[in-house]
C-alpha cells in the first residue's frame, strides 16, 4: 500500500505561488544591482549558442523550464525589505 499526502489547499497555495514567482522582474545576468535579503530565483538560456539551441527560451513565460533553480539565505544581522 502506498502512503501519500494529498491536499486541495497546498495545491492551490503552490499554484498561487508559482504564480507570483512568473510574475516577478526578469533581470539579466549577471546583474550589476546589488539585491538584498533571501529569495526563490532561476536561471533561462536566452543566448545563441547552437549547442544549447533546445533549451533556450525567447522569453519567459508559463511552461517555460529553467536551467537551474535555486534559492539564496537571507545573510545573519541582514534586514528583509
Amino acid at each position: 500500500m502506498v502512503h501519500s499526502f494529498r491536499s486541495d489547499e497546498l495545491q492551490k497555495i503552490v499554484s498561487e505561488a508559482v504564480e507570483y514567482f512568473l510574475k516577478g522582474p526578469i533581470e539579466s545576468f549577471p546583474t550589476f544591482k546589488p539585491f538584498i535579503g533571501g529569495g526563490v530565483y532561476t536561471l533561462y538560456y536566452m543566448g545563441d549558442f547552437p549547442i544549447y539551441s533546445n533549451i533556450k527560451v525567447a522569453e519567459v513565460k508559463p511552461g517555460s523550464v529553467p536551467i537551474y533553480m535555486g534559492k539564496s539565505i537571507q545573510a545573519a544581522g541582514e534586514r528583509q525589505e
